[in-house]
């Protein structure tokens, strides 16, 4: 747990999700969408246990680690080109208002521009038979999660459990939701790929910024007890 997980928490009723949401709310700093890439300098740089990225941009849709600022986006033709701000819960499903959601970066990740294009805004989920395979592993195509339809975007088990919690966060911090077999294949990736210490470097890095924590990486059974 991050050094101020404790004192950031503290008098807050964790199995309240309104509590919860009511403290992620205060207190917190709405960034331009310019300071993310400025964030993403510092906060996604130098990550402890985060592989051979050292000295480099960490990336949730691929192993390239970035120099920072000079491998932004651009434009992408491949795998590769740059990397980019993904709005790991579309920005099209709330319609696309520049809101606090909008430059959130609990859920802004950089991401290789090619790859989060692929994603489009096709949700989260399980994808057995594949209509495109990135070369670190994420596919997209049919879903396979019962009770998901339409096309569905499955990222690898590295940032399986980060992307689930950033999602449950915008359950607890807006509201948004996308029924209950998508929040039920959240709470397993979530489960399934609990929180790894650069996960928790992250959210103390973000709250440096933001002001606020995703309570699901700082107690990650949290979600299970409010959302499930």
């Amino acid at each position: 747990m991050g050094v101020n997980a404790t004192q950031y928490w503290e008098g807050v009723d964790m199995t309240s999700k309104s509590a919860i949401g009511s403290r992620l709310s205060s207190g917190t700093n709405k960034l331009s969408y310019g300071a993310l890439w400025d964030f993403y300098k510092e906060g996604w740089v130098n990550l402890p246990g985060a592989g051979a990225c050292q000295g480099g941009i960490y990336d949730v849709y691929s192993t390239k680690c970035w120099t920072p600022g000079s491998g932004q986006c651009g434009t992408y033709k491949r795998e590769g080109d740059c990397y980019n701000r993904e709005h790991s819960w579309p920005k099209s499903w709330w319609g696309g208002g520049k809101n606090t959601a909008y430059t959130d970066m609990f859920h802004v990740m950089p991401s290789d521009g090619y790859v989060n294009g692929r994603r489009s805004s096709h949700k989260f989920g399980e994808v057995n038979s594949p209509s495109y395979t990135s070369s670190e592993g994420n596919k997209v195509g049919s879903c396979s999660t019962s009770g998901l339809s339409g096309t569905c975007f499955e990222p690898t088990d590295r940032v399986k459990g980060l992307l689930a919690r950033a999602s449950l966060y915008m359950n607890v911090r807006y509201g948004y939701e996308q029924g209950a077999a998508y929040t039920a294949l959240l709470l397993k990736w979530s489960s399934e790929h609990p929180p790894a210490g650069w996960e928790i470097e992250f959210n103390s890095r973000a709250q440096g910024w933001q002001g606020n924590r995703n309570p699901f990486i700082d107690y990650p059974q949290t979600a299970q007890q409010l959302l499930r």
